[in-house]
């Protein structure tokens, strides 16, 4: 168990006898890892990504986990922490939760273009809830997510917001194959949330702001 940057966190298998959201003993069937901001109510994630995780440290602004087979696993907390959210790697299909366990596969892994992250459109319909379509003819792309509505054109970086028109540093396009990749971090501002990006291990977290 470590403690830095307001969390306490704790990798591990097997029972444990501090409290969960219900105040019952934690009882963990595999590899898993803890976090508290307290130190008493505890937030549970198995850890489908990493396998025989054994030690945690903190230091230099950073959590340090490490397990079987070589696994170094790095998080980094900050003042705007997301409260819930998913992690995207660069070059993998595979979503995450903010700890580590399968929340979905993408059909196609997230880039890098221009400084940006971009995803396939699919990822605005299935992991933000909002509903999308796609006009071959005019090479729109319509999101929409309750009051909000963002139309963007292939390799356009002009935009509208709710009618509004805006432009962005870099435009949608089309990548094999066949699918439409839209720039993360414009798509998720527009709907509310929020993007980090996490250096150390090439990685993006998209979710709801703290507070």
């Amino acid at each position: 168990m470590a403690y830095g940057g307001g969390w306490f966190v704790a990798v591990g298998s097997g029972a444990v006898s501090s409290s969960g959201q219900n105040g019952a003993p934690l009882q963990l069937s595999g590899d898993a890892i803890l976090s508290s901001e307290t130190g008493e109510i505890w937030s549970i994630a198995q850890s489908g990504k990493y396998s025989g995780l054994s030690g945690v440290t903190f230091g230099d602004d950073r959590f340090v986990a490490v397990g079987g087979n070589g696994t170094i696993l790095t998080w980094s907390p900050t003042p705007s922490s997301i409260d819930s959210g998913l992690v995207l790697d660069i070059g993998s299909r595979t979503v995450y939760s903010l700890w580590g366990t399968n929340a979905g596969e993408l059909p196609v892994p997230p880039v890098i273009s221009d400084g940006h992250t971009f995803v396939p459109l699919d990822f605005a319909a299935a992991q933000l809830g909002c509903k999308v379509q796609w006009e071959p003819s005019s090479r729109q792309i319509v999101i929409s997510f309750q009051d909000t509505t963002v139309v963007m054109t292939g390799d356009q970086r002009v935009y509208t917001l709710n009618g509004e028109v805006k432009e962005m540093d870099v435009a949608p396009f089309i990548a094999d194959p066949g699918y439409t990749m839209v720039p993360l971090r414009f798509v998720a501002q527009a709907l509310g949330d929020e993007v980090q990006w996490n250096p150390s291990n090439d990685s993006v977290i998209i979710g709801t702001p703290s507070g």
